[in-house]
């Protein structure tokens, strides 16, 4: 309902139905399709009431209905069957209540919406009610637009109501009255709402209150069937017709007497009450009231000349004295002084005379009053026997108005002077009239207090007159403002000391200045606006002479002539929320009025200030009374030289050019270091608009040019930039009207000195100063004044699009800068205290520059290179700093040693170590780093020791330090410094883990605090051609569309890899089709059913494929849990696509609801989840999010026991005598479905024994699905490289025939885990078995992963089970690695692999006995596989059960030169029953094969040895026969570090795609 208001305003003028008509109490609906009538809308927060009357002799119609403008929420009340229902929706919390029988009958009801409190609600019909409650803390009703009664306009669309089903609401055809609003703001008056439109209505004359309202003093005429009656509630007046003005109640005690009030006939029960009265006295003793029972009482009382409140509830008391502020010392001045008790639960507030003089709460766990006894004022038989009671005298003196609000409302003056029974008077209480004469004038002691009043209601004309003094130059002294549809508004405003008018009637503002002098001397100023329409006259004088008085008429501009203001008048202050126009200025710079106020009126009537003062200033910033008090600043308060100005009543200390912050100036600056490469950037909520700047900071450099400060934004080329250049302060603007202004001031900035600028605009007008001497001024330039802007940056721009074709980007800053203040708001000193989301900060606080820039980087392009560098000094103290960038997670970059001494930094797994000896054994240092530093970002490392003789590691600002000992804390070298590597790694000292150099980027390299030139200080290097000046950034091999289909190419140092994970495609870049199955039209099935020790649980999910369908609705996939009602399902509706999920709260849905996908296309569908939100992308277009809320209710994220993955329908687990049934059966291709990292496809068509066919299921061709991919979908490109020649793209492979060619084929194969060695370079072959799958537990995502525990993890064998173990990140000193007495297995990364048995025709579940068919076969090992009992880890081995072998497809192996491979741990051949040789022959047999055996034990020791110290080789990845590793949680379309190409599919022969020698993929460490 954005635009409610703006398309009901015109319903006058389009619609020439419309029947405008005047303010009316009974009206008649005709009942068609268009009638309504429209109303204000109820303005009320917290408490309030809606009342109407309505006849029909309709069954189902829509009485009322009204909104929020967020399209969420709203209210609507609605006849059904007979029946009242009122339906709620409050911070997307819905609620019905119905009540009533039979209210179509003709006859007239009383309707009553009551809101009793934030949460409760009533609701009453004919004096039956029901009452509801709404979860969470509801503070607006949905009534933010206007209320409409009888039915809604036909002209508003469902896209704009919050609630589109009330459209199809039959429309009213009967009769309403007295439609009235009451807000119960005590006290409390009904409230007639102006009626803005109408159609299909006719005024009911046999009305009596339309026809003639007698009642007076705007009291509310109520209709009735015969008759009329006034309300006067609120009014100020009693009587039939209001017409009786309502005096107050004064009593008056004189010590012995006293009065009180029974409550038993309805007893206080309420955990929220207020207790108001007023009092003069002379006397210092006296009890005023008090209400209470045993430990429950509230007691107020004089004593001693103070006030004192005390409060228990039962498990403790709150007790306090009260002095009186700043006029007198006592309250027994005989002035009148208002108090007023607020409780709310165990929370005590105590005001008095409006400032809130007492705060704090009763002990205990109690929160209710619960009294039935008696209420006393003025006095008790015995005061001093009441509990609580500190004084044991009467009040002597006058009371008036005395009442409490809690549970109900009780006036008891009220009821003492009217005679109530249950009032009972002691003693001589005399009820006497007492006049105030004179309203004080209020005074505003800060900049942040402010005063609610009433709405100026002014619509045509009105008068609006106050008096004002202050001494102070910049302040909002008032304003208003419309709805947020409205952009009418209203204010008045200092300004440099003048005086400004800002009016908008909706169509264009008008500021005008109202005088032309100075306003801001001290004097008291009247001020009369009047306004007729479009033209405002506006009256300023002096309040002693009239003849310094001047006037000035100006006209609004614009169309509209109305004033529509919604919201309060705000006086003093701004609300930290509210939008101002560009044209308040002092709004925009947030500076509140400080100085009195006094004489206010609107439209002629005077408003009490210090009444609304009393009620809204809870911190006493508001007093009722002005004086003038001596100068301040004579006493010097400021500090370190900070420049003393004299506010109202206080002083203002100008801290800018002190280095000192704070009133006083005696808090340090936040003061930032810039070294070049970082920066601050301030991000605003949303793009902002200004007609006024006031930016003030100070600087310090020795570098003659820099950026400063600019105000950017992503799309708009409107700029506002401050720099040095050439050692002076340039500033350009540009405003978006044409080219750009600029001006310069200062000469000489970069004396490492001290200075500060100031730049100020005003509209077109623009002023620098420097130093408080050179100023510069330009304006004349300017087409516009508004400076649109989303950023402000500090340090550096980096939005530079800003200043093209107008001058080159400045330099990043480099030096300090402090004292940044813009427009009131002191951002540096927020970013170091608060570090709140919106600042972007890269800069360091302090003096010392924590990140420098890049200096001389020196690129290692094989593991293999390092450089000596000479023996380093240790004394007095070793130090070193260097930076570093690189994509490998593993590498020695320092080491150097001496007699026991040694020290090491390395990188271990993306994490920086540093090991030392200091003669008392090696100890090890892990930078607490959060995230892994082979990121391809440059990081800081620096090692020194602090004032403790500590070691310290400091890794991009963040530090660790060793513990202090008793030993040495000096190093003893003589090697030298070895760079980047060793020249063998098999006799480094203990701890430390390295078995290879470093490969990446190094540079400034400092030791001691001198730099190091690599090339000039080095004594020694090995393979030089290797270590290059510069850093060679090798993303550049990520090039646009190298990875096909929306492919993640993920760049190395010198390699990349293609992430196809999500894309349905596979190979090396992403383009090869993906295993693919048809469902044909009568249905079928793929379901993959786990054991229960695979039972899958994460709190995030993937879920991917590529599909084509013309089905309408069907099922694609459904995820189901084997223990709870949990489900991930997949779905066609309306041929668009939907996934529903539940973990055990309520069904979330998110869909692609407006591009539908059953158009016989090939689509690629990426679902991803974390807990509860999801995300959904199909093909390329937008990504669809969603995030649910749940208040304060905790919502399940855990997916638990998944154990069954349907593919093709629904369907449940079948029966042993029952077959299953198919539903919503999904009739098409679906290819490469990949949940988590079960690449469910490929394991169909690999023969895994999890996967179960049913129904018409067949295996498709790679051709079949490539003539349905009809146009490329986008790459994600991740750098830009220059090159011109575009990688070859490979040739598309068919797979071979499946034996799933048709359906009811149930695959049975067992399905084991592999593993494969690679000795030799070349490509890794997997084996041919089709029993070889990974099986992937859950496991580590991200390094912020719950209930993920990150480390490495080392694999024994014990008998035939793989063991797997953690392995504790902090104590591990070596790599992970499997042992296993019956294979070699190497372990790399994620990815472990062991040479996999070759199945046999004869093979049985524990597979014993020689396999291997030879000697020459390839990948054939000899011993059993089990089944792991690891599971919480990576991997699972799998042993299946011994079903027969199926066909499996043909694989085709890539062979590659190696040396033979040893077949070990086969059991001897079983030897024949023959005549033998004989004890001695078979003894000397045994002495020879054992002799044999340690003999060729020996030479594989030699073979091994060998191997192990070789260089490093490499060997290519066959990717298509590779499965993904990745973590079950990974999330989509973000590629992990170190992640392998994900490639699925069933192995085809590849053709390799050949590119480029530049873009070819180099190496495959392992």
């Amino acid at each position: 309902m954005a635009s409610f208001m703006s398309k009901s305003k015109l319903l006058l003028t389009c619609l020439c139905f419309i029947v405008q008509l005047t303010l009316t109490t009974a009206l008649y609906y005709e009942g068609t399709r268009d009638t309504y009538t429209q109303y204000e809308r109820w303005n009320t927060s917290v408490n309030g009431t809606l009342r109407f009357q309505f006849k029909s002799r309709q069954s189902n119609v829509l009485l009322a209905y009204a909104d929020d403008k967020k399209q969420v929420d709203f209210m609507e009340i609605a006849m059904d069957d007979g029946r009242l229902q009122l339906q709620m929706r409050i911070n997307n919390k819905g609620r019905t209540i119905t009540v009533g029988e039979n209210l179509d009958d003709g006859d007239w009801h009383t309707v009553e919406v009551i809101r009793n409190n934030p949460r409760k609600f009533t609701f009453k019909v004919d004096g039956d009610e029901r009452s509801g409650t709404m979860d969470g803390e509801i503070i607006e009703l949905p009534t933010q637009t206007d209320f409409f009664f009888g039915g809604i306009p036909m002209q508003l669309r469902q896209s704009h109501l919050s609630h589109p089903e009330v459209q199809s609401r039959t429309h009213l055809k009967g009769h309403l009255r007295n439609i009235a609003y009451l807000v119960q703001a005590r006290p409390n008056r009904w409230r007639r709402p102006e009626q803005l439109a109408s159609n299909n209505v006719r005024e009911d004359f046999s009305d009596l209150c339309s026809s003639n309202d007698p009642c007076l003093n705007s009291g509310l005429c109520v209709s009735e069937d015969r008759t009329s009656r006034c309300e006067c509630d609120g009014t100020g007046f009693i009587g039939d017709i209001c017409e009786e003005e309502k005096v107050a109640i004064t009593a008056t005690f004189d010590g012995s007497s006293y009065l009180s009030y029974i409550l038993k006939a309805e007893k206080i029960n309420s955990d929220q009450d207020d207790i108001v009265f007023d009092f003069r006295t002379q006397h210092p003793n006296g009890l005023l009231l008090y209400v209470g029972e045993e430990l429950d009482y509230i007691y107020a009382a004089l004593v001693n000349g103070l006030l004192e409140v005390a409060v228990n509830l039962g498990s403790g008391e709150y007790w306090k004295s009260i002095q009186p502020r700043r006029e007198m010392d006592f309250f027994t001045d005989n002035n009148w002084h208002k108090v007023r008790i607020s409780r709310t639960r165990a929370d005590v507030k105590v005001r008095v005379d409006g400032s809130l003089l007492a705060a704090g709460s009763t002990r205990g766990n109690f929160g209710r009053l619960t009294v039935s006894e008696e209420f006393y004022v003025g006095g008790s038989q015995n005061p001093s026997t009441l509990r609580g009671s500190r004084v044991a005298e009467n009040f002597r003196g006058n009371l008036r108005d005395v009442s409490y609000y809690g549970n109900q409302e009780i006036e008891i003056l009220k009821k003492a002077h009217s005679g109530d029974p249950l009032i009972y008077i002691q003693g001589e209480v005399s009820f006497v009239e007492d006049t105030v004469e004179g309203i004080d004038p209020i005074t505003f002691l800060t900049e942040e207090s402010l005063l609610r009043l009433p709405r100026w209601n002014a619509e045509s004309k009105g008068s609006l007159s106050f008096d004002f003094r202050s001494n102070e130059p910049n302040a909002v002294i008032m304003y208003s403002s419309g709805s947020e549809e409205i952009s009418d508004f209203l204010a008045f405003e200092l300004l440099d000391g003048y005086l400004y008018i800002i009016l908008d009637l909706g169509s264009g503002p008008a500021r005008e200045k109202a005088y032309t002098f100075p306003l801001n001397d001290g004097d008291w100023h009247h001020v009369v606006f009047e306004r007729d329409l479009t033209v405002g006259i506006i009256y300023v004088g002096s309040s002693a002479s009239s003849s310094s008085s001047a006037s000035h008429k100006f006209e609004v501009p614009g169309h509209s002539s109305k004033l529509n203001l919604e919201m309060d008048l705000i006086v003093g202050g701004i609300e930290e929320s509210q939008s101002l126009p560009l044209e308040l200025f002092s709004g925009t710079l947030r500076h509140g009025y400080v100085g009195c106020i006094r004489n206010m009126a609107m439209n002629g009537e005077t408003l009490d200030l210090p009444e609304y003062v009393e009620e809204q200033s809870q911190d006493g910033n508001i007093v009722r009374f002005c004086r003038e008090e001596e100068p301040l600043c004579t006493s010097d308060p400021c500090q370190h030289g900070g420049n003393c100005k004299e506010g109202w009543n206080r002083f203002i200390c100008d801290c800018r050019k002190t280095g000192y912050t704070g009133e006083t100036c005696k808090d340090e600056v936040a003061r930032l270091a810039f070294n070049g490469n970082q920066s601050m950037r301030i991000t605003l909520k949303d793009i902002t608009r200004s007609k006024v700047e006031n930016i003030f900071m100070r600087f310090r450099t020795s570098h003659p040019d820099g950026m400063i400060i600019a105000t950017t934004s992503d799309t708009i080329v409107d700029i506002l930039l401050a720099e040095l250049s050439h050692g002076e302060v340039r500033v350009t603007a540009n405003f978006g009207t044409g080219g750009a202004t600029t001006i310069t001031a200062g000469t000489n900035l970069d004396d490492n000195q001290w200075h500060s600028f100031n730049l100020e605009r005003h509209d077109r007008t623009l002023r620098l100063t420097v130093d408080n001497s050179d100023k510069a001024e330009a304006g004349a330039d300017f087409e516009s004044g508004t400076l649109d802007f989303r950023y402000i940056d500090i340090g550096s721009l980096m939005s530079r699009r800003h200043l093209v074709g107008t001058k080159a980007p400045p330099p990043n800053f480099q030096g300090h800068m402090e004292q940044l203040i813009y427009n009131n708001h002191h951002y540096f000193d927020l970013a170091r205290e608060e570090s709140p989301d919106f600042i972007d900060n890269s800069a360091t606080f302090g003096e010392q520059m924590s990140r420098r820039p890049i200096h001389d980087p020196f690129t290692f392009h094989t593991t293999e290179v390092h450089v000596q560098l000479p023996q380093i000094k240790t004394y007095p103290s070793l130090s070193l700093f260097f930076q570093f960038k690189t994509t490998e997670p593993n590498g020695l970059l320092f080491f150097t040693e001496g007699e026991l001494d040694f020290m090491a930094i390395e990188l271990v797994d993306g994490f920086i170590y540093y090991v030392f000896n200091l003669g008392g054994g090696a100890k090890m240092l892990r930078g607490n780093t959060r995230e892994r530093l082979n990121d391809n970002r440059w990081h800081e490392v620096g090692i020194s020791h602090d004032s403790r003789d500590r070691q310290v590691l400091k890794v991009d600002a963040r530090s660790v330090r060793s513990r202090a000992t008793e030993e040495a804390n000096h190093f003893d070298f003589s090697e030298n410094l070895f760079i980047g590597g060793k020249e063998t790694f098999e006799f480094l000292p203990e701890k430390i883990q390295s078995s290879q150099g470093y490969q990446g980027c190094l540079s400034s390299l400092e030791i001691n605090g001198r730099h190091e030139d690599l090339l000039e200080m080095a004594v020694s290097m090995e393979l030089k051609e290797e270590l290059t000046r510069g850093c060679e950034d090798k993303r550049e091999l990520c090039i646009d569309n190298l990875c096909n289909f929306g492919g993640i190419c993920i760049p190395g140092f010198d390699t990349y890899t293609c992430d196809c994970s999500m894309t349905s495609f596979t190979g090396q870049y992403c383009s090869n089709v993906s295993v693919g199955y048809q469902f044909g039209e009568t249905g079928g099935l793929i379901s993959l059913q786990l054991p229960k020790d695979q039972w899958l649980r994460s709190d995030r999910d993937s879920l991917s494929f590529g599909f084509v369908s013309e089905a309408e609705d069907a099922v694609i996939s459904h995820v189901g849990s084997a223990t709870s009602n949990d489900y991930i399902e997949m779905k066609l509706i309306a041929g668009h696509l939907f996934v529903t999920y539940n973990f055990g709260g309520n069904d979330h849905v998110i869909g692609e609801k407006t591009y539908g996908v059953n158009d016989g296309r090939y689509h690629i569908v990426q679902f991803t989840r974390r807990g509860a939100n999801s995300t959904l992308q199909v093909d390329s277009f937008p990504k669809v999010e969603l995030f649910p809320s749940f208040g304060r209710r905790k919502q399940a994220r855990y997916f638990d026991d998944q154990s069954v993955v349907n593919i093709g329908g629904r369907s449940p687990i079948p029966s042993r005598r029952k077959r299953r049934v198919i539903t919503h059966p999904f009739a098409g291709i679906i290819s490469g479905l990949a949940y988590n990292d079960l690449r469910i496809m490929d394991m169909a068509a690999s023969g895994d024994s999890r996967i179960h066919f049913e129904g018409d299921v067949s295996l498709v061709s790679s051709n079949t699905i490539w003539d349905f991919v009809t146009e490329p979908f986008p790459t994600i490109a991740l750098t830009t490289a220059n090159v011109t020649q575009e990688p070859d793209q490979p040739e598309i492979p068919e797979p071979e025939p499946s034996p799933h060619v048709g359906g009811n084929k149930t695959m049975t194969r067992p399905t084991k885990m592999i593993m494969s060695t690679a000795t030799t370079d070349g490509e890794i072959d997997f084996g041919t078995d089709a029993e070889n799958i990974f099986v992937t537990q859950s496991g580590c995502g991200t390094v912020d992963d719950e209930d993920c525990q990150h480390g490495g993890a080392s694999v024994t064998s014990k008998g035939d089970e793989a063991i797997f173990t953690p392995v504790d990140e902090q104590d591990s000193t070596t790599a992970p690695s499997i042992t296993t007495p019956a294979s070699t297995t190497i372990i790399t990364g994620e990815l472990f692999t062991t040479i996999p048995p070759k199945p046999d025709a004869t093979s049985m579940p524990e597979f014993s006995g020689t396999l291997c068919d030879g000697v020459d076969d390839p990948g054939c090992v000899n011993g059993d596989t089990t089944q792991s009992t690891a599971t919480d880890f990576n991997f699972t081995a799998v042993k299946s059960t011994p079903n027969p072998p199926a066909p499996t497809p043909k694989i085709t192996k890539m062979m590659s030169s190696s040396p033979p491979k040893v077949t070990i741990g086969a059991p001897p051949p079983e030897q024949k029953q023959g005549k033998g040789l004989g004890f001695l022959g078979q003894t000397w047999l045994v002495i020879g094969l054992v002799a044999s055996g340690a003999l060729i034990f020996l030479l594989l020791v030699i073979i091994l040895y060998k191997f192990r110290n070789r260089n490093e080789g490499s060997y290519h990845i066959n990717e298509s026969r590779n499965y993904s590793v990745s973590d079950a949680t990974r999330t989509a379309l973000l590629p992990t570090q170190q992640q392998p190409n994900t490639n699925g599919t069933v192995p085809t022969k590849p053709i390799k795609p050949k590119l480029p020698p530049e873009y070819a993929t180099k190496e495959w460490y392992v």
